[in-house]
């Protein structure tokens, strides 16, 4: 999890060695269901990040751009796994519960894929992620 702004979230499911996009995206689903869940049944947090206060959470699918890719056969052409039509229609479910179950504050929940790109090593991987959620390395 990663707190972005004041009361908005990230729920982040990092892959780098997994072999299934869509497996993922339907654990980091998991956990904003159980969120949505704990929210309506008023459970609350405490401190300055208190997630169970957020107006936004978004739940993110990470890795690297090859985990985005599969062969269609041994020795065959690569193709990208196209998830953008199932990205949109959990996002509409998202946001529909989101209204069904009113939970006070939480204005939005949504699906997001991050793609960063193919790296040599770990140190570089950590370069790159940090490049797409830090602020301050992605307005420089």
């Amino acid at each position: 999890m990663q707190c972005c702004q004041e009361n908005e979230y990230r729920f982040i499911e990092l892959k780098v060695g997994s072999a299934q996009p869509l497996y993922a995206m339907f654990e980091v689903l998991g956990y904003g269901l159980l969120y949505l869940l704990a929210r309506q049944h008023g459970r609350r947090g405490e401190g300055k990040h208190d997630v169970m206060a957020a107006r936004r959470i978004e739940l993110v699918v990470l890795g690297p751009d090859n985990w985005f890719s599969y062969k269609e056969s041994p020795g065959g052409s690569v193709s990208r796994f196209d998830f953008e039509w199932l990205q949109g229609r959990i996002n509409e479910g998202l946001a529909a519960e989101v209204q069904a179950r009113r939970c006070d504050g939480l204005n939005e929940m949504t699906l997001k894929l991050v793609v960063f790109p193919d790296t040599p090593t770990i140190e570089d991987d950590v370069t790159a992620i940090e490049a797409l959620f830090s602020p301050e390395l992605r307005d420089s």
